[in-house]
């Protein structure tokens, strides 16, 4: 490290230099200090989930996704896309639970615990203009609806709807088998 400071005298007969310093030894690296601080996501970003052309639903052993963020100009919409991202659940437990894995092609919220970009998550899917809700809204508003498509290829649906209007109340379970 160096340090420098001059003297300014009023009378313009004495001028002043000194300089001190810390030199490190010819035999030893330099290593600049770690002191930098890490960065933070704040607050959601929304991409899509990616994984090998030909499949529908790509996960690993723990029910990870990978995605492509929005910003990402560069990525291949495919399995190398992300690392793999934790999909939060309304319940889970040892070898019981709620499981729904994002599909390929689906729009997803990801968050980052703590703001640490090293710890994404994805915390639900989105409906939009390409993937819309299974029934028109808002003309079938009072309907829960939990409704998946056969895969590979589509064509064929499970169902679990109930229908809360009041005198209508159903629940209606479909199975496409």
């Amino acid at each position: 490290s160096v340090t420098s400071d001059t003297t300014d005298n009023k009378d313009d007969f004495h001028q002043g230099y000194r300089n001190t310093f810390l030199a490190t030894p010819w035999d030893v690296f330099y290593r600049p200090a770690l002191e930098h601080p890490k960065p933070r996501v704040l607050g959601s970003q929304t991409a899509m989930v990616t994984g090998p052309k030909g499949e529908e639903i790509h996960c690993d052993q723990y029910g990870r996704i990978k995605v492509q963020f929005h910003w990402d100009r560069e990525g291949l919409a495919d399995d190398k896309t992300s690392c793999w991202l934790r999909v939060s659940s309304s319940w889970a437990g040892d070898r019981y639970g709620a499981i729904s894995i994002p599909r390929i092609g689906m729009e997803v919220l990801v968050t980052f615990l703590e703001g640490d970009p090293d710890q994404p998550l994805v915390t639900g899917c989105l409906y939009h203009k390409e993937n819309p809700v299974p029934y028109a809204l808002p003309a079938n508003k009072t309907r829960s609806v939990f409704k998946t498509l056969s895969s590979p290829g589509g064509g064929g649906y499970n169902e679990l709807r109930i229908e809360d209007k009041k005198g209508a109340e159903q629940i209606f379970i479909h199975a496409q088998r």
